[in-house]
């Protein structure tokens, strides 16, 4: 779904500046260089975000600030992406707070101001990790990211996109042996809780073709 389907169908207005801040973070995501991490990955969040929103209309949420992090909370990811096992674990540990970085400097030029961006940093920052810490993450804001990026993580749509990765470039050889070690630890954080109700429903849905997914894919 795109941002601005997802934007015209829910009736919700950003800014001029956020709306083109917002763009700019999903083109970049085109250009992306990491096939788990793309503007497919994005453009799937927002369909999740626009059924969330459907599902949770009680919620007061900061839409400024959830789409900008949104939009951005991968593109640190999305230009530094090596198919090998120690890049790959350097990069997941060091994620949050060069993402956080990246969009810190990005909103600082665009000229947004320090409450904003201090938001948007505080969601970006803490949006690694599969578990729904009570304390790693207390806005509402970036609960939602933390739940739509973690069912996108294990989704269908992203497995099809490391799939033909795989099989249409030649790295792709280096990243399957990978995968299929850590076979069972995606398994695993696809299981996991979630902060919201409606998420923790959709996983029971979607995990069980997940599983015959990741069966066919790695072995």
């Amino acid at each position: 779904m795109t941002l601005d389907a997802f934007l015209t169908k829910n009736e919700i207005e950003l800014s001029p500046l956020t709306k083109t801040f917002c763009e700019e973070g999903i083109e970049r995501m085109r250009s992306s260089i990491d096939p788990a991490h793309n503007v497919g990955h994005s453009e799937r969040i927002i369909a999740d975000l626009d059924k969330f929103v459907e599902e949770n209309k009680e919620l007061e949420v900061d839409f400024e600030t959830l789409l900008i992090s949104l939009s951005w909370h991968d593109v640190w990811r999305a230009t530094n992406f090596k198919p090998n096992l120690i890049d790959l674990l350097i990069s997941n540990y060091r994620e949050g707070t060069n993402a956080a970085k990246l969009v810190t400097m990005e909103m600082e030029k665009e000229g947004f101001g320090q409450n904003l961006t201090d938001k948007v940093k505080y969601c970006v920052e803490r949006h690694p990790g599969p578990h729904p810490s009570e304390t790693k993450r207390e806005t509402i804001e970036s609960r939602i990211l933390h739940d739509l990026d973690q069912m996108d993580s294990w989704s269908g749509g992203r497995l099809q996109e490391i799939k033909n990765y795989i099989s249409e470039n030649p790295k792709g050889k280096y990243l399957l042996p990978m995968l299929r070690m850590g076979k069972s630890f995606i398994l695993k954080a696809a299981s996991h809780g979630y902060y919201f109700k409606s998420s923790q429903r959709e996983r029971d849905i979607r995990y069980p073709e997940f599983v015959k997914q990741v069966e066919e894919l790695f072995g």
